[in-house]
């Protein structure tokens, strides 16, 4: 069945839709991505006015124990105090676990949005090696901006501002 008639435009701000509450999920990892992942993840939760929240899975075997796993946990704090100095974090996260499902788990909770960073893996070296970003996207709840060193050389500085405007419009 055809028909011409068109479908009012809902008028009301944002389209009709609540305004994003749950944190943005910024997902950091030990990698020359982390910086500029934290910046745009900070900017938009300011933009969005939400929490932050930063994840870190300090190392992918949520088999590793003792001292191992002290080990990692205590690198993965300290990379994360490095990374979010200077940027205000409502919560953070570090644990030992598969990163893409430690990042989808803290999203599941209610994040309006997730920011990682991606290597720009893609077909065989993706299937061979794996994709963080890829698996996330694919199971998240919530948006997920992905940065990349590309874009990162490509934004120049004011990048995050204008990034974080589009995002968050």
């Amino acid at each position: 069945m055809h028909t011409d008639r068109q479908m009012p435009l809902d008028s009301r701000p944002n389209g009709g839709r609540r305004p994003p509450d749950g944190p943005v999920i910024c997902a950091i990892d030990d990698d020359g991505l982390a910086e500029d992942v934290m910046a745009t993840g900070a900017a938009l939760a300011e933009r969005l006015n939400v929490p932050l929240t930063v994840v870190h899975s300090a190392y992918p075997n949520v088999f590793l124990t003792g001292e191992a796993r002290r080990l990692a946990l205590e690198r993965g704090n300290a990379l994360v105090d490095q990374v979010t100095h200077g940027h205000r974090v409502a919560e953070r996260v570090v644990e030992v676990d598969d990163p893409a499902q430690l990042i989808s788990a803290v999203a599941a909770e209610g994040a309006s949005l997730i920011v990682l960073g991606t290597r720009g893996r893609t077909g065989l070296r993706a299937a061979i090696l794996g994709s963080v970003s890829h698996a996330v996207i694919a199971s998240a709840p919530c948006p997920v901006v992905t940065v990349s060193d590309s874009v990162q050389i490509a934004m120049g500085a004011t990048g995050h501002e204008a990034l974080c405007q589009r995002v968050a419009a």
